[in-house]
């Protein structure tokens, strides 16, 4: 499997080789810097910014013997020093899905796909971990959708299938990562929220679906399970595996609900 580090050394190398050829190679120092934080510069204010990001990264190679990479050099320019980015999530996040969604979004929803999502999961563990932020997962599964397949055909379930994706991107953070995890399952990450922040987004989803008469006439509704970081600790396998026995409970529970993971 790809790491986030693997991922993103291989985007820079092509965005690098992108710009160098491009006929508007002119402003490679703001187009390349936009590559890394979602901002637009002067051609020459980008060249200046550039320098400091060198010997950001030099001043910790040589003086602190640590080599943090060229990404992390850039952001800790950038969020400690001259303080002009203040949310380092949203930054991250939106470089890595402009620079990886090819090979990362589900082809008819539209959303991330489950490689993705084994390769964030960690990634906003992690990130959670180090700005002591809370994070959970909401893993949601459509009731009865073998039977809705059975008798309405395939084409109809796909279309069940991008109309919530669509509802879940209406009503997220940008932020928040979306992903089909599999079939009728889908699986959102939700960066700096707590069980009961999740469970609310559940239920927006919930009464977003009953208010569309589509869902509505044809009796759709789903089921979902919540985990959430710290309270389950920092194993990204335990945190799913957590969602997924909380979304089997609301399974046995009559469906069309949301379920926490709570530690017996």
């Amino acid at each position: 499997m790809l790491s986030d580090t693997d991922l993103q050394e291989s985007s820079l190398l092509l965005e690098i080789d992108k710009l160098a050829k491009s006929p508007t190679s002119v402003s490679f120092h703001s187009e390349l810097l936009k590559f890394f934080v979602h901002t637009i510069f002067a051609e020459d204010e980008a060249e200046i910014h550039w320098e400091k990001i060198f010997e950001n990264h030099d001043y910790f190679l040589h003086e602190l013997k640590h080599d943090i990479g060229l990404r992390v050099a850039i952001y800790d320019y950038f969020i400690n020093l001259n303080k002009m980015i203040s949310n380092p999530i949203i930054v991250e996040i939106h470089v890595f899905k402009e620079t990886e969604k090819l090979a990362m979004v589900d082809s008819l929803t539209g959303l991330f796909n489950r490689r993705y999502f084994d390769v964030s999961l960690n990634k906003e563990i992690n990130r959670a971990l180090r700005y002591s932020k809370d994070m959970s997962i909401l893993m949601i599964d459509l009731d009865n959708f073998k039977n809705i397949n059975d008798s309405k055909g395939h084409l109809f379930g796909d279309d069940v299938l991008k109309r919530l994706a669509s509802i879940l991107t209406a009503i997220s953070r940008e932020e928040d990562i979306l992903c089909r995890y599999g079939g009728e399952e889908f699986i959102i990450i939700l960066p700096e929220t707590n069980s009961i922040g999740a469970l609310n987004f559940a239920q927006r989803l919930r009464l977003e679906m009953k208010g569309k008469e589509f869902f509505r006439e044809n009796n759709i509704t789903f089921s979902g399970g919540i985990s959430s970081y710290p309270h389950l600790g920092i194993d990204g396998s335990n945190l799913l595996d957590c969602a997924d026995k909380a979304l089997y409970k609301a399974k046995l529970s009559g469906k069309d609900r949301s379920v926490v993971y709570t530690q017996a």
